[in-house]
């Protein structure tokens, strides 16, 4: 997401808020999609505008201010001053809010025992409002522990499954997450009990962590007792309705309290809310349990979150592989705290180090982000069965480049030959390859790669004709002239030249045999080997006419015997057995700098 809101915009948005010119104005860390400006002047501001012109959470964050307004004296917020709508440098509108700047500075983590009393006062306060108005207005989040479990069990389900997507195969790092979660399921069973007889519904500040606590500058700090709060709570963008337990477990985490501070967030917010008249008999049971669950809940959050980032549906300001890496540097560091945190459960005798857990696996592939915007041109050549279309298709899709199955290619090309030989007259003389080629060509043929057999969908004239150009059995005398006219060099040059002229400047990927010939430009071969127990299986399920493996390796000794050699300067990858994901991110990583190549290669490392 590129950046539309400027400094220039904040300081017109704040003038009209403030009835006149604003002072100066400095962006607050930290900055995200949603970005906080402090704007001088003699009533100093906050301004919060959100770069996502589809997002709601600046509506979340107002409608939760107005709420707590009244709902809670003193208040343990900013006042809101207004929320409107802004122009970004785009044209298009987005949402801003604006409250009075608060002097005093936000917490760090580690929290001392005193600042984690007074902090367990502040949310005992925002847990303790009445806020009957907010229900159907808010989104809800979980209210049990086993709801907690399963959504960190889904989370990490699909890590997993996009992880696997990229190409990375399972490794010790998944193999210790997933651990993790079955230990972690007799404990949230036994547990859950807690939460049938919970308190109703209250006011999360729902991402809760010490940068979002601001101790006032003119007020001394002080446990609760009805005065007015020495803390002060922001950021309250994704408030939500749901156990003050969760809440209040992720704010313990977060902030990394030793058990000292913990026992005094606990007694801090305890005891406020005995003053408050809101008393939570229950509370502590279910105040350890989501502790121990959010141990293992947070990195599973962020891996997910990473997963989305490079989807694209979670979006981000600036480069999004600057944002992969520092998400996956603090999800190392979580998973580490959870294998440490949750080792009596999961049998582990010692600690590890987080050299150890980035060592285990790597979070996500970014090879393909590193490479966009880079052109190539690919060949793809191997040996029989290897999976050279689904593997050429997959790096074609992950690059954005154009793709071209030969064996596809010279079908089509045998279809264009005999409609131009049908509608032609016995004067008419023969078709020359260039003008076969143009034809072809002139009439839209493109191939797109797919993720499902046989990997791509051929198109003529914006039809599907995939399945004229995949089977054999309705035609087979045209089959038999694609591979003449595959063979003969006059065809292959028209091609080469048809190739270089119509997508110049644009990525090529070309897959079968001739492939590294038909490219123009310099290009980069490669040629797959695999094993010979799957390239066997593989050979039965495409030719119906092998159902006995006796049959299947010697037919596939004889191909084995008349394939061509690789070609000069290719380089080798070895299949194995591994999914097409794991060999087209070995391609990948061949084409990336040498400096920006991973240390280690796990995409393939066996757990242990």
């Amino acid at each position: 997401m590129k950046q539309a809101i400027t400094v220039d915009v904040v300081a017109a948005a704040a003038a009209e808020v403030v009835g006149g010119s604003a002072g100066y104005v400095v962006e607050l860390p930290p900055r995200g999609t949603l970005r906080s400006f402090r704007v001088g002047g003699s009533s100093p501001l906050t301004l919060r505008v959100d770069e996502d012109p589809a997002s709601r959470r600046v509506d979340v964050e107002a409608l939760t201010l107005i709420a707590l307004q009244t709902a809670i004296d003193p208040p343990v917020v900013p006042p809101l001053i207004t929320r409107h709508l802004l122009f970004g440098k785009d044209g298009i509108e987005r949402r801003f809010l604006a409250y009075a700047w608060i002097e005093g500075r936000t917490l760090d983590a580690p929290l001392p025992t005193t600042q984690a009393r007074d902090c367990g006062s502040a949310f005992a306060q925002l847990h303790a409002a009445r806020v009957m108005d907010l229900h159907e207005r808010l989104p809800t989040t979980t209210t049990t522990l086993l709801e907690g479990y399963r959504k960190a069990a889904d989370e990490l389900k699909g890590w997993l499954a996009f992880r696997e997507l990229d190409g990375l195969g399972p490794d010790l790092l998944t193999l210790s997450l997933s651990d993790l979660l079955r230990a972690l399921r007799p404990f949230v069973v036994a547990q859950d009990n807690l939460f049938k007889v919970a308190r109703r519904r209250v006011l999360c500040h729902g991402a809760p962590e010490p940068a979002l606590v601001i101790a006032r500058a003119d007020r001394s700090p002080l446990s609760f007792s009805g005065a007015a709060p020495h803390l002060c709570l922001v950021g309250l963008d994704k408030a939500a309705l749901g156990d003050g337990a969760f809440d209040l477990a992720a704010f313990a985490v977060a902030s990394h309290l030793d058990d000292d501070a913990e026992d005094a967030l606990v007694h801090g917010y305890l005891d406020a809310l005995q003053v408050l008249d809101r008393k939570d008999p229950r509370f502590v049971g279910r105040f350890f349990a989501c502790r121990t669950l959010e141990l293992l809940a947070r990195p599973v959050a962020r891996l997910a979150r990473i997963a989305r980032i490079k989807n694209g549906s979670t979006p981000v300001l600036g480069d999004p592989i600057a944002a992969l890496e520092d998400e996956s540097a603090r999800a190392i560091a979580d998973i580490a705290r959870a294998m440490n945190g949750l080792r009596d459960l999961a049998g582990r005798a010692r600690t590890v180090t987080t050299a150890e857990v980035q060592a285990m696996g790597r979070v996500v592939a970014v090879e393909e982000m590193l490479l966009a915007g880079r052109t190539f041109r690919l060949s793809f050549t191997g040996e029989p069965y290897t999976g050279k279309t689904e593997v050429g298709a997959m790096v074609a899709r992950r690059l954005g480049h154009r793709f071209f199955g030969i064996t596809a290619l010279s079908r089509a090309l045998a279809l264009i030959e005999r409609e131009l030989q049908e509608g032609a007259s016995e004067s008419t003389s023969a078709v020359t390859p260039k003008q076969l080629v143009a034809a072809l060509f002139d009439r839209g043929f493109q191939m797109e790669p797919s993720t499902e057999p046989p990997f791509y969908r051929a198109f003529l004239d914006s039809v599907d004709v995939t399945a004229a150009v995949q089977h054999a059995t309705s035609d087979p005398e045209r089959f038999v002239r694609a591979g003449v006219l595959l063979d003969d060099e006059s065809v292959r040059a028209a091609l080469k030249d048809a190739l270089e002229k119509r997508f110049a400047g644009e990525g090529l990927v070309l897959e079968g045999l001739y492939a590294e010939k038909m490219l123009p430009g310099r290009i980069k071969a490669f040629h797959l080997t695999g094993d010979v127990g799957v390239r066997r299986a593989r050979l039965m399920g495409h030719r119906k006419d092998v159902d006995d493996e006796a049959a299947a390796a010697t037919l596939l000794a004889r191909l084995d015997e008349t394939a061509p050699r690789p070609p000069p300067d290719s380089t080798r990858i070895d299949v194995g057995s591994r999914p097409a994901a794991a060999a087209a991110l070995e391609v990948l990583v061949h084409l990336l700098p040498p400096g920006r190549r991973p240390a280690a290669d796990l995409s393939g490392r066996a757990p242990l």
